[in-house]
């Protein structure tokens, strides 16, 4: 049901300098301004929405009811947006994480996106603004209706600038914040990033566009996030040696969806001599979501598509790609997995 009265704020973005700025600033704002309440949540708490007066809820990664609350449009939201390079490199060196995780880690903060890119409340902060940081702070402050008071204005925009002052703009008042700042990996560069990189980019920049309304892009699982069965874990980019019983030959990554209806199109690579073997791909989430055969077609590339709805943004999604009976020799290539979010009318049909 379309809410006639928004009931909540919700602040979010992954889990990086940018969004604990914005974490901190919404903070400071409520405790000079008002006496709204501010909730730092996860994915698996429940969200009392009761709290008066009306509460702001803070989160790295989206609980459902706060999902649904945004679909509704009961919530208002302000969305953080970071560079998923940027992210990647801060959670490694921050939070300990391997590359691998962070991407999942960010995946499971973007599982509201589609429906933030379609609510009617909403409003960004960019760490690349190159606003000032009072500017920043009205726009924060008027979408979260946290009024502040002229007096109270110089103390606020010293504190959140670091120091700096009113006409400073983010990315130095990050670079002053504490130790563990880095500057953006892709200012006003055009080299090449490593492949895991790569990755972050083709996984998240489609998820980030969402946010906004643009849902276009399929968002791309390729080769490398996946882990091969025999006898390495991580698969090689080019054609592999699939011969041996039925198994999982491919399968991973485990990162998560929003919830919608998506059209996953799998590009793999199979060699003249396993053509005739049938292949299955399933997609498990909280149990198998569905599966597909593979069969009668020819050597070389192969594309073929399948459509799921995936419910649960707590669970993560794995992909196998296993072979249905023994395979003498041969040799494949998983591609990539591309899943294309079907228009919101297909969501509620199925």
């Amino acid at each position: 049901m379309r809410g006639a009265e928004t009931i909540a704020d919700v602040v979010t973005g992954p889990h990086g300098l940018m969004t604990d700025w914005v974490f901190r600033a919404v903070r400071r704002l409520a405790a000079a301004s008002t006496d709204r309440t501010i909730h730092f949540v996860d994915r698996q708490d429940e969200i009392d929405f009761s709290t008066p007066p009306r509460p702001i809820f803070l989160t790295y990664y989206p609980a459902p009811d706060l999902i649904t609350a945004i679909d509704d449009h009961d919530a208002s939201v302000l969305y953080v947006v970071e560079d998923p390079i940027d992210i990647l490199r801060y959670q490694m060196r921050e939070l300990n994480l391997s590359q691998i995780e962070s991407i999942r880690a960010q995946t499971c903060s973007a599982v509201a996106n589609p429906m933030i890119g379609r609510a009617d409340r909403v409003r960004y902060v960019r760490r690349e603004s190159r606003s000032p940081v009072s500017a920043v702070i009205e726009k924060i402050a008027t979408h979260l209706k946290l009024p502040l008071a002229d007096a109270e204005k110089p103390a606020v925009l010293d504190e959140l600038s670091n120091g700096l002052g009113p006409d400073a703009i983010l990315e130095d008042i990050l670079a002053v914040a504490k130790g563990n700042y880095q500057p953006q990996a892709r200012a006003g560069r055009t080299g090449l990033v490593d492949q895991i990189e790569l990755c972050a980019l083709q996984v998240m920049e489609p998820m980030i566009a969402m946010a906004f309304g643009d849902a276009t892009r399929p968002i791309v699982w390729p080769t490398n996030v996946f882990k091969f069965a025999d006898p390495i874990e991580q698969p090689e980019a080019t054609m592999t040696d699939i011969g041996g019983p039925v198994r999982n030959i491919f399968y991973g990554p485990y990162f998560h969806l929003p919830p919608c209806r998506y059209r996953m199109e799998a590009l793999i690579a199979f060699s003249e001599d396993v053509r005739d073997i049938p292949f299955r791909i399933e997609v498990v989430g909280n149990g198998l979501v569905t599966h597909a055969r593979i069969e009668n077609r020819r050597a070389d590339n192969y594309r073929g598509y399948c459509e799921f709805t995936n419910t649960d943004p707590i669970s993560t999604i794995e992909v196998r790609l296993r072979n249905d009976q023994f395979v003498e020799h041969g040799r494949l290539r998983l591609i990539e997995m591309a899943f294309f979010k079907l228009p919101e009318e297909a969501d509620r049909r199925n």
